[in-house]
C-alpha cells in the first residue's frame, strides 16, 4: 500500500505526531496511525497533495474537521486538530480500535451468522445517539453506510458514526459550492430525494439508517437489484436503474430473508423507505422505537449524559445532567409480549413524471459524480479543535410583503361632481336619513354604446 503524500514512518508533522503505520489510502487522502508526543495513539488524515489546491476539495475537507468539532458525542469519531506542515493538509482524530460495518456484515453474510437481537438494537441505538447528536445542530450526515460506522468493540457493542464530509448544515447559509450540482452519497444508500436532486434533511438521514438496519439484521442489501451487482462507478445505465428502484420500486421485506420475524418488522421498514419523505418517521429515535415494537422487546433506555435535547435524540434520556460526564452510554433490553399492529401513515409516491424528468439531470449529474466522486476511507480520528468559528445560529426567513393590487380608475359617472366627492375604490357608507337615487352609466364595449343601471 502506498501513500501518495509522500509520508514515511518514523517521519513527524508540526514537530507532533510521528507516523507509526499507513491503515489506508483512497480517492481523496491517507489515514496513518501516529502518536503524540505523550505517546498517545491517534489517526491522521491527510489529503493528498494533488488535491490540496483544489479551493473547493480542501474546503470540503476543513469542513469536514469543523462539523465533527462541533458535534462532540461519544458515539461520533473526534477530532483533535486541523493541521497543514510541508504543503500537506491533514486532521489528527481519535484512532479506533475495532472494524468497520461493512467488514464485519461480509464476514457474518458468508457465515450466515445473524447479529442477535440485542446486538442489533444495540448497534441501532448507538447510531441513533450520533446521528441524533449531530441532527440537535442542525448537521445531516448524508453518506450513512456500513462503511462509515465504525465498531470499536463487537462485545459488548460499542459504535462510531464516521465520515462527514459530504454533510450539511440546516438553517442559516446552507449554500455548500463544494458539492453544487453533483451526485451525493453512496448510491445503494441514497434517498429518493437525494436521486431526483432534492433537498435533503434529517429525513434522509432516516431512509439511510433503515438501510444499514435493513442490512444489519438480515445481511443482506435493502436496495441490490435481483440477480444484478452493484452498479460500477461510471455505468450510467446501471446508475438509473438503480435510483428508479429506490424513488418508485418495490421495498425489500425482512421476512422474506427472516421469516420468523414480526409482520410488523416489514411495515416498520416501508414507513422508513417511503418515497415522499413526510410519509417517513420525523426522527432517527422514532424509526428506532418503532422497530424495538416490532421486534417484541420493551423500549431500550438509553442514558446518555452528553446528550440533551429529548427533541432530536432519545425522549428516554434519565436525568442527563446527574450522570457522569465521563461515562458510555449504557443500555437494558427487556423482551415482552407483541402488542397487536399499528397501522402505517399512508406515503405518497413520487410523481412518475417528476423522476422521468429527473433522469437528465441524473445522466448528466452522474457522469460528473463518475469522475469526481471518490471511495470515502474508514477514518480513524479525537478531541476539540482549536480556531474553528461557531456556526452562527439560522437567522428567520424575511418574507416580502407582496405590494396592494393597483386600483382600476372608476368610469366616469353621469354626475361629475357627485363622483368627485367619493373617493376611488372606497364605498360611500349609506346614512340612515338619506339613500342615494340609482343612476344609468354608458359603458362603451368595442364600440358598441351600453347602458346599464346603477
Amino acid at each position: 500500500m502506498t501513500d501518495e503524500s509522500g509520508l514515511l514512518p518514523g517521519q513527524v508533522l508540526v514537530g507532533r505526531f510521528r507516523m507509526i503505520d499507513l491503515l489506508g489510502t483512497g480517492g481523496f487522502g491517507s489515514v496513518w496511525r501516529a502518536q503524540d508526543k505523550q505517546g498517545h495513539d491517534v489517526a491522521i488524515k491527510v489529503l493528498h497533495p494533488s488535491l490540496i489546491s483544489s479551493p473547493k476539495i480542501r474546503a470540503r475537507f476543513v469542513r469536514e474537521a469543523q462539523i465533527l468539532q462541533k458535534i462532540e458525542h461519544p458515539n461520533v469519531v473526534h477530532v483533535f486538530d486541523l493541521q497543514e506542515d510541508d504543503n500537506r493538509l491533514f486532521i489528527a482524530m481519535e484512532y479506533l480500535p475495532g472494524r468497520p460495518l461493512d467488514v464485519i456484515l461480509a464476514e457474518r453474510a458468508a457465515q450466515r451468522a445473524h447479529f442477535s437481537l440485542d446486538d442489533f438494537v444495540a448497534i441501532a441505538d448507538q447510531m441513533c445517539l450520533g446521528l441524533g447528536a449531530a441532527h440537535s445542530i442542525g448537521v445531516i450526515h448524508r453518506d450513512l453506510k456500513p462503511a462509515n460506522v465504525h465498531l470499536t468493540n463487537e462485545a459488548p457493542i460499542a459504535v462510531k458514526v464516521l465520515d462527514f464530509g459530504i454533510a450539511r448544515m440546516l438553517g442559516g447559509d446552507t449554500s455548500d459550492e463544494t458539492t453544487r450540482g453533483r451526485l451525493l452519497g453512496s448510491p445503494s444508500y441514497m434517498s429518493p430525494e437525494q436521486v431526483t436532486g432534492q433537498p435533503a434533511d434529517r429525513r434522509t438521514d432516516v431512509f439511510a439508517l433503515a438501510s444499514v438496519l435493513f442490512e444489519v439484521l438480515t445481511l443482506t442489501r435493502a436496495w441490490a437489484l435481483p440477480g444484478k451487482p452493484t452498479p460500477a462507478r461510471g455505468d450510467v445505465g446501471a446508475m438509473l436503474e438503480l435510483f428508479d428502484h429506490i424513488a418508485s420500486g418495490p421495498r425489500a421485506r425482512p421476512r422474506s430473508v427472516r421469516p420468523e420475524l414480526d409482520p410488523r418488522v416489514d411495515a416498520v421498514f416501508a414507513r422508513a423507505w417511503a418515497a415522499n419523505a413526510d410519509g417517513r418517521y420525523a426522527t432517527v429515535w422514532e424509526l428506532r422505537e418503532a422497530l424495538v415494537d416490532a421486534l417484541g422487546l420493551s423500549s431500550t433506555r438509553v442514558t446518555d449524559p452528553r446528550v440533551t435535547d429529548p427533541r432530536v435524540t432519545n425522549p428516554r434520556v434519565t436525568n442527563p445532567r446527574a450522570a457522569d460526564p465521563r461515562a458510555e452510554p449504557t443500555m437494558r433490553i427487556e423482551r415482552k409480549s407483541k402488542a397487536p399492529p399499528r397501522a402505517a401513515a399512508p406515503s405518497r409516491p413520487l410523481p412518475t413524471k417528476a423522476i422521468a424528468a429527473a433522469g437528465v439531470v441524473i445522466a448528466i449529474a452522474v457522469a460528473a459524480w463518475a469522475s469526481t466522486q471518490r471511495d470515502t476511507e474508514v477514518v480513524r480520528m479525537a478531541a476539540p479543535m482549536r480556531s474553528v468559528a461557531p456556526i452562527a445560529p439560522p437567522q428567520p426567513i424575511a418574507r416580502e410583503v407582496p405590494p396592494p393590487p393597483p386600483v382600476e380608475a372608476p368610469i366616469a359617472a353621469p354626475t361629475p361632481t357627485r363622483r368627485a366627492q367619493t373617493p376611488p375604490s372606497v364605498s360611500p357608507t349609506p346614512s340612515a336619513t338619506s339613500t342615494p337615487k340609482p343612476r344609468d352609466r354608458t359603458v362603451v364595449v368595442d364600440g358598441v354604446p351600453i347602458v346599464e343601471e346603477l
